[in-house]
């Protein structure tokens, strides 16, 4: 009856123990209680590091805990019956310390030692410690009490040791993200706020020291964009990524799904990079649109030099090359010029255009070209097209750039087809070629700016590596796509989809 009433005891005060200290001392106080021992100890198993943490102790000298310790209250993993306890997992009762070599002695009077571990999984997590003064002088009634106390300790004690780390990894968890620029916030699946750190807040104008944990996030951010953010991202099953501009700052958020969590939004402040790339845009600009007047001035003379003059063929060869550097020139500020108003905001005359004609006229403008290279170009389109909403220069410019890149990577009596037709609520627009391909690594970096094809059959062949980012550009800002598959050494194929106009 007594032992049954004990362990009731024990079971309720074990409800009501969360802390790690609140456990190992109620430990330690049972054990002394219900066995009588003079002294005791638990230790605490540091695996990772290879020692024992001593938790509590009782009946023992500072000095002589310190002597024994590798450093503050910290011991080897190996040390004594207690190491020998962690090692096999498996209780050990010496009935005289003086026959057992590996005891070390904590009290000069304790002659009997009882351990009892505690194990975490297949781990042994903790190690109780009994001693008593006199030889063989715990009971086996004693012993079995010592042994059902562990069992029920064992619950709380790794309950509190798993306490312990949450405590610990949110901790650290808290302390990375205060040390992070970046804003972020994370919310439940219910939207009410989890986590929100320092840059969080100060971006925000939150007050630091309020806890906003189990908050509505709609509430707390009902005069930002980021509600709309967030809502948006629920349409999308959680992922959601783009640009705002807030307090006259700009961020590049990413809401992303987290696992057994909720949702987590990262601001990042690209202000500082959003104003140097405007500062670029406005330098290309001003110095492409100054480049123009002194350029025209120098083809003019040349074409004066060649009128007025008469050249010889070996000054007619120079003129030549001057005319040919003079529009290669002219191209990279056209191009340097169109990128720049592409980053600065394109805004385009969109309408119903049909664009038969319009390849038609792309065609027609390189047919000198065509002819010089003794190429074949074939229109493949039904009779009917519907018509596409479009900027009609823009879009001529796209196509035009294609075909161009065609005639220039494609060889001499090589084939080009440009071919149309709708599919759905699109247009989709092939330029094909038998030219000499791309190098499969190249294709990933292709639409990046100055991107220029390197190996011995592009050698020669003339570019400013700015028109395929142009092009994407422009058939992104129709609302469009664009793709290229090639085989290397057999050529290519550029594919855009463009929207069909609506009257259509």
């Amino acid at each position: 009856v007594e032992t049954l009433q004990n362990l009731h005891q024990i079971d309720r005060e074990l409800n009501r123990a969360l802390s790690l200290d609140r456990v190992v001392t109620f430990w330690m106080d049972w054990g002394i209680r219900l066995t009588y021992a003079n002294s005791g100890h638990i230790m605490l198993v540091d695996t990772a590091n290879g020692r024992m943490d001593m938790a509590t102790s009782y009946g023992y000298s500072a000095e002589r805990l310190a002597a024994l310790a590798d450093d503050e209250y910290k011991f080897p993993l190996d040390l004594g019956v207690m190491g020998r306890a962690v090692s096999t997992g498996s209780a050990f009762y010496v009935e005289d310390t003086r026959q057992d070599a590996d005891y070390v002695v904590l009290s000069e009077k304790a002659l009997s030692q009882l351990v009892i571990p505690i194990k975490r999984g297949r781990q042994v997590a903790a190690v109780l410690s009994l001693e008593k003064n006199e030889r063989d002088a715990f009971s086996t009634i004693e012993r079995a009490r010592v042994a059902q106390l562990c069992e029920r300790a064992s619950v709380a004690l790794i309950n509190a040791l798993l306490l312990m780390e949450t405590e610990q990894e949110r901790q650290k968890l808290g302390t990375i993200l205060a040390a992070i620029a970046d804003a972020v916030i994370v919310t439940d699946h219910k939207a009410r706020l989890v986590l929100m750190n320092t840059a969080a807040m100060e971006t925000f104008v939150k007050d630091r020291q309020t806890n906003y944990g189990g908050r509505d996030f709609m509430t707390e951010f009902a005069n930002t964009p980021l509600v709309e953010i967030f809502n948006e991202g629920l349409e999308k099953h959680g992922y959601h990524n783009g640009e705002l501009t807030y307090r006259d700052k700009t961020f590049q958020y990413d809401m992303i799904p987290v696992q057994h969590v909720g949702y987590s939004l990262v601001l990042h402040d690209v202000t500082l990079f959003k104003e140097l790339d405007n500062l670029k845009n406005e330098l290309v600009a001003t110095v492409s649109h100054d480049l123009k007047n002194p350029l025209s001035a120098i083809r003019g003379y040349v074409e004066l030099i060649d009128m007025v003059e008469n050249l010889s063929d070996r000054a007619q060869g120079y003129i030549m090359r001057a005319r040919r550097s003079i529009a290669d020139m002219s191209q990279l500020i056209e191009d340097l010029l169109d990128v720049a108003r592409i980053d600065s905001g394109l805004t385009l005359d969109l309408k119903a255009i049909d664009v038969l004609p319009l390849f038609n006229e792309i065609i027609e403008s390189y047919r000198l070209k065509i002819e010089e290279k003794q190429m074949q170009v074939e229109l493949q389109t039904p009779q009917i097209l519907p018509k596409v909403y479009a900027d009609s220069a823009r879009l001529s410019r796209v196509l035009s750039n294609l075909l161009s890149n065609a005639i220039k990577y494609t060889p001499e009596e090589g084939q080009i087809y440009v071919i149309a037709d709708a599919n759905g609520e699109q247009l989709s627009i092939a330029v094909r070629d038998n030219g000499i391909g791309i190098p499969a690594e190249s294709i990933p970096t292709l639409f990046d700016k100055f991107t220029r094809i390197r190996d011995e059959k592009a050698e020669g062949i003339e570019g400013t590596g700015l028109g395929l980012f142009i092009v994407k550009k422009l058939v992104e800002a129709h609302q469009g796509e664009i793709s290229v598959e090639s085989t290397y050494g057999e050529g290519s194929v550029f594919t855009l989809t463009l929207p069909l106009a609506e009257e259509c």
